[in-house]
């Protein structure tokens, strides 16, 4: 029996199922999607549905079903270490996608299936663009100028760096947080 959980409905119909419901049959795999671009929000329903189904004692282990180009980093970490601590087995399936933070949370399920030779699995590592148009801005007539607290001298320090000197040297630092993915040798 599969126990599918939606965290749009959480009320037990045919096929889905409230991962705390007590009438979920005995040896049941709790199929969780992570669908789409996870966001922090989706981290912590992720968390509760994972917590819910660690919880019950009719499911004997964890589905994730992903698609996902992955998102937001805020949350993500929670998620992976809530993957790690489950004492159920955790299986990660991959049915297009799972890259950045997708890749992050399947690092930690016990295993990981790709359905095919062409899904898009990993490109880890933050990305962020900075757009400057104070020139453009300035040539109209509108100057833009900052105000920091005098405590608040790291406050953008990475975009101002980039901003005065073109020095880009403080940004990989905090980008290597990854920790090793599990059974991966």
């Amino acid at each position: 029996m599969v126990a599918w959980s939606d965290s749009a409905q959480l009320i037990p119909t045919i096929g889905k199922w409230n991962l705390t419901d007590a009438s979920i049959p005995e040896n049941s795999v709790a199929v969780i999607p992570v669908d789409g671009v996870i966001c922090s929000w989706n981290s912590v329903d992720l968390m509760t549905m994972l917590r819910d189904a660690q919880a019950n004692d009719s499911i004997n282990s964890i589905l994730l079903v992903v698609n996902s180009p992955g998102g937001m980093v805020s949350q993500i970490d929670l998620l992976a270490g809530s993957i790690k601590s489950l004492t159920k087995p955790t299986v990660s399936v991959v049915m297009g996608m799972a890259a950045s933070a997708a890749m992050w949370v399947i690092s930690a399920t016990t295993y990981r299936i790709a359905t095919s030779p062409i899904d898009v699995i990993g490109s880890i590592g933050t990305k962020t663009s900075i757009q400057d148009y104070s020139g453009l801005l300035e040539k109209i007539g509108i100057k833009i100028t900052d105000f920091y607290a005098t405590k608040a001298t790291r406050k953008d320090e990475e975009v101002r760096a980039i901003k005065e000197n073109g020095d880009t040297k403080p940004m990989p630092a905090p980008l290597s947080l990854l920790p090793k993915p599990r059974n991966w040798d």
